[in-house]
């Protein structure tokens, strides 16, 4: 009789103790949910900030071309490294933009240097920096017409090409500065055959070694005797030129006349005690090479030369768009 009257007691206790610890689940779950409601928001506000920023930095580089557009004397009225801030109407939160003169860091004393502009975007604890560069840029490219490019004219004495005798000439370019590649079209040479009209003769053009002797084979064409002027009337025969494109302006190169059989297949007419700039006589025989600075062939060289025609006005440089980090 005495254990039946507890009983229930107990289980009135577990029920108790069951609803507690349910009661402190349930209080737990929600401060996590409260906790983790309050990471996401903050997490959310500072992605929104950081987004806000990015656009205000991209701002700061409009503003400052457009600050640019509006002041011709923009580059003595604002200074190196300083923060120029704007507040268009209507927005939160500021716009800046800055100049920077690497070179020298000084904006005014040199129209034709290249400056650096910085937007800068703030919002909340968000930092966001833009960086380009405004510099001049080049006029689109053109192709000149075919065009002498170098030559020489006169001559008091010849010599004959055979397999021990080769002659020749090393030469670089008349060019304009703005020039980026050129042409060669054809070579005049001034000669005559020698008489053997079964005889033939390579013309070549090479590549030049420092020493401004043929190094690298570029173009070969073997000509015959009978194709070239007649023995005892010396004049100017065109060699024609295919592959000889997008050579590099500044660069030597040397033509050649050679030949491999016997006999002698033609006379080349030359100036003696001749100085020329950039530009001299080549002997040479079967694998041997040397420059003779104190003679030149008579030649022309036509041809054709791409430029970027010079500077045009200062832009934004392609491809120079880029975030920079926060000091």
């Amino acid at each position: 009789m005495f254990s039946s009257t507890r009983q229930p007691e107990a289980r009135h206790g577990s029920v108790y103790v069951a609803v507690l610890g349910t009661a402190v689940i349930v209080s737990l779950i929600g401060l996590t949910s409260i906790h983790l409601s309050r990471l996401e928001l903050k997490s959310a506000t500072a992605q929104n900030e950081r987004a806000y920023a990015r656009q205000l930095a991209q701002s700061g580089v409009e503003m400052a071309m457009a600050a640019i557009d509006l002041d011709p004397n923009w580059r003595d009225n604002y200074n190196h490294g300083d923060e120029n801030v704007r507040n268009p109407m209507g927005s939160t939160e500021d716009i800046i933009f800055r100049f920077l003169d690497n070179t020298d860091n000084n904006l005014g004393n040199d129209s034709t240097q290249e400056v650096e502009i910085q937007g800068i975007g703030r919002c909340g604890t968000a930092e966001y920096r833009y960086s380009v560069t405004y510099a001049q840029g080049a006029t689109s490219e053109s192709q000149s017409s075919q065009q002498l490019l170098k030559s020489f004219t006169g001559f008091n004495t010849n010599e004959n090409v055979n397999s021990s005798v080769f002659l020749g000439q090393y030469f670089v370019p008349d060019l304009p500065a703005e020039a980026t590649s050129w042409s060669i079209d054809r070579i005049d040479i001034y000669l005559e055959g020698h008489g053997a009209v079964s005889a033939t003769m390579d013309f070549k053009l090479y590549s030049s070694d420092i020493n401004g002797e043929p190094a690298t084979l570029l173009e070969a064409q073997a000509i015959p005797e009978s194709a070239l002027p007649p023995n005892g009337s010396p004049a100017y025969h065109p060699f024609h030129l295919s592959t000889a494109t997008g050579l590099t302006p500044g660069v030597g190169y040397c033509f050649v006349m050679e030949q491999t059989g016997g006999g002698n297949c033609a006379i080349v007419h030359y100036e003696g005690g001749a100085t020329q700039t950039n530009s001299h006589l080549i002997r040479g025989g079967v694998g041997w090479w040397n420059a003779d600075s104190n003679n030149s062939l008579q030649y022309r060289v036509y041809g054709t030369y791409i430029s970027t025609g010079g500077t045009g006005p200062f832009v934004i440089s392609p491809g120079s768009w880029q975030r920079v980090a926060v000091p």
